[in-house]
């Protein structure tokens, strides 16, 4: 791997672009102080990776580029090319002639090149160190690097040596993997940190998703209701306007009903008017009758002269005249008789309009307001009768007290005086009595007055214990409906995620499940918040006893469509634990509790300890915050969780604050349950 040519442009020293060949034999450069020869190694190990300024005589790398003299100007970039003869493929690189370059612009912006592909520092060192070569390396030796050499410790030698037997590289490897590694552990930590806060955020996240779709459910359910109701509403509100429709047309019946009597009577008065032109045209035959009566009797004068003439003649104008008036006579009572059906027919006719008055007035007033109207004159006229009553037996009275006050004046007059003096004594007695009944009175007044007093102090002691038993039987009536509440939220499992409620509602379909969680504990009240935050999203995992039960039971969700569940299959889990002497250094501690683990009993006849230990097997649980923060300092690889529910994790991140009191955790709801009871 021979180096044959030098490539130097703008670096330092050169200016101008300077190419040294190196041809076979040792190559010498001479030159008098300060005339650049050092830049030439310098310019080397440039090229093959050196990253330190000071090593190249600088103050930051953008010295290596010409910065000018009197007669030139300073330049923008500086390059320099490395050529190696690699024919024996002694440089891990599939090409005979191998040139290396480094460039940097004054902008800062640097590059390397190997054969004018664009590569990483960390390309081209590694190039160099699998043939034993570094910026570093016995390769290169600069000025006082052998005394440097001579007077170094064994620990520096042992560097050396290393370089030249070729171990260097793969030590550095192995540094660099060391610090991946390390990086890794770091990321590992910081990313179970972030699982665990992540895990104490799924459980509202779940529990919002589940009240979501219970509301989505419900809200199904109660438009398809608000549906149903709104067709009966219409129903009845079209059965109302048939029954409308119906009263309608029966009113629309009557009023034909009454438009036909009421045209009946009006064709009436028609015939009865008719009636009447006869009666007038009668009148008229009357009137001519009557003027033919008058000729008659001239003419009966007229015979009565000439009746010596005729006898014949005028017995027959007597017997006309006989006819005539009985024909008249028949005609007045014929007239009369017509006369007194028109004055009826005009009476019915009164009474017909006045009858369909009323029924259109009735018709269009409220038929409740007809009742009342109704009861009103009823009320009246039953008030009216017994006034009169009323009066007539005053009357009466005041009679016989007139007549009884005449017959006893008489007696009474000669009592009068002796009544008098018998009053007077009767008076005087009456008012010692009174005297001495009303001082027995104020006495008694005085005791009554104290009785009271006891009887209020008495009454108002009733009263506040009546009070006490109503508050404390209010209070009873709602722990009981709260309790009932929490029992019966309990028996539908709510506040389970979806999946899980699914199982627990139908245990029979799911052989092998045991049970949730958060079913299957208990502990004491003061550890409800601790633990609900130290199982976090764990409450709701479903424990099996067994893998298999657990995968029939994830195919049968699968196949039903019926959500998501996590669970714990008790012959698959690994177990959790904290070393008794790590507990043992806990206990000196004022504010430990314990390990959460051994602070919860199990509530069913199975061994769920496998379950337990996984899920709470690395939980501390403290009193405070305070607390958690000095047992962090010399203990870090575990949770600690205080009472309140603050968190502290294994990589040193922080959580707490204010809990929401109201979550519908199972936890919560089987901790009040106890409570209540």
């Amino acid at each position: 791997m021979p180096l044959t040519e030098l490539v130097l442009d703008g670096f330092k020293s050169f200016a101008e672009k300077t190419t040294i060949h190196f041809n076979d034999g040792i190559t010498g450069i001479v030159g008098p102080n300060g005339s650049g020869k050092s830049n030439i190694t310098e310019a080397i190990r440039w090229v093959m990776g050196e990253s330190s300024a000071k090593s190249l005589r600088g103050t930051n790398m953008k010295d290596v580029i010409f910065a000018g003299s009197q007669y030139r100007k300073p330049l923008n970039k500086a390059e320099v090319t490395l050529v190696f003869d690699n024919k024996d493929r002694e440089l891990a690189f599939d090409a005979d002639q191998v040139s290396i370059t480094r460039r940097i612009l004054r902008s800062g912006d640097s590059e390397f090149l190997i054969n004018n592909q664009q590569v990483r520092m960390r390309d081209v060192r590694a190039l160099f160190l699998d043939s034993g070569i570094s910026p570093n390396s016995l390769a290169i030796i600069s000025q006082g690097r052998v005394d440097q050499i001579l007077n170094s410790r064994p620990e520096q030698r042992r560097l050396i040596f290393e370089e030249a037997a070729g171990v260097l590289h793969f030590k550095q490897q192995k540094e660099e993997a060391q610090t991946q590694l390390k990086k890794t552990q770091d990321n590992l930590i910081r990313i179970n940190d972030l699982v665990k806060e992540l895990e104490g955020r799924l459980e509202p996240l779940h529990e919002q998703s589940s009240l979501a779709k219970e509301y989505q459910f419900q809200k199904a359910g109660l438009d398809k209701k608000l549906k149903s109701l709104l067709a009966f509403e219409i129903e009845d509100i079209n059965r109302q306007k048939e029954d409308v429709e119906k009263s309608a047309k029966k009113s629309q019946v009557l009023l034909s009903k009454l438009d036909n009597e009421v045209k009946d009577s009006q064709d009436a008065v028609s015939e009865k008017r008719g009636e009447y032109k006869k009666r007038d045209n009668t009148q008229k035959q009357l009137l001519e009758l009557s003027k033919k009566l008058s000729d008659l009797d001239a003419s009966l004068q007229m015979a009565e002269q000439s009746r010596q003439f005729d006898d014949a003649t005028k017995v027959e104008y007597q017997n006309q005249v006989k006819s005539l008036k009985n024909s008249l006579v028949k005609l007045n009572e014929d007239l009369a008789s017509l006369q007194k059906n028109a004055t009826e027919l005009k009476d019915k006719q009164a009474v017909l309009q006045k009858q369909r008055d009323e029924l259109t007035a009735e018709l269009k007033e409220d038929p409740e307001e007809l009742n009342k109207k109704l009861e009103s004159c009823r009320n009246d006229y039953i008030q009216l009768l017994q006034d009169q009553a009323t009066t007539n037996n005053q009357i009466v009275n005041l009679n016989t007290e007139l007549k009884r006050s005449k017959v006893d004046t008489s007696y009474q007059n000669s009592d009068v005086s002796k009544q008098l003096s018998e009053a007077k004594t009767e008076l005087e007695k009456l008012r010692a009595e009174g005297k001495t009944l009303t001082e027995k009175r104020k006495s008694e007044k005085i005791k009554l007055a104290e009785v009271g007093d006891q009887n209020s102090d008495l009454t108002n002691k009733v009263n506040q214990l009546r009070q006490t038993v109503a508050n404390e039987r209010g209070k009873l009536e709602k722990i009981e409906a709260r309790h009932e509440a929490l029992v019966n939220i309990q028996k539908r499992h709510e506040g389970y995620y979806y999946g899980v409620r699914n199982v627990l509602n139908n245990m029979n379909a799911f052989p092998g499940v045991i049970g949730a969680v958060g079913e299957l504990i208990s502990f004491p009240v003061e550890l409800e918040a601790a633990m609900t935050t130290a199982l976090g999203g764990g409450v709701q995992d479903l424990i099996t006893d067994s893998r298999i039960s657990a995968r029939n039971a994830i195919n049968q969700l699968k196949r039903n469509r019926a959500g998501r569940a996590t669970f714990l299959p008790l012959d698959g889990l690994r177990q959790y634990g904290i070393p008794q002497s790590t507990v043992t250094t806990l206990e000196s501690y004022e504010g430990f509790r314990g390990v959460a683990s051994d602070l919860v009993e199990s509530k069913t006849e199975h061994n769920i300890n496998a379950a337990i230990n996984y899920l709470l097997g690395s939980v501390i649980i403290v009193d405070t915050i305070d607390t958690a923060l000095s047992i962090s300092k010399r203990i870090n690889r575990y949770r600690i969780v205080t009472l309140d529910g603050d968190v502290i994790s294994p990589g040193g991140s922080m959580t707490g604050g204010q809990r929401n009191q109201r979550n519908n955790s199972p936890l919560q709801t089987a901790t009040e349950i106890n409570q209540l009871e």
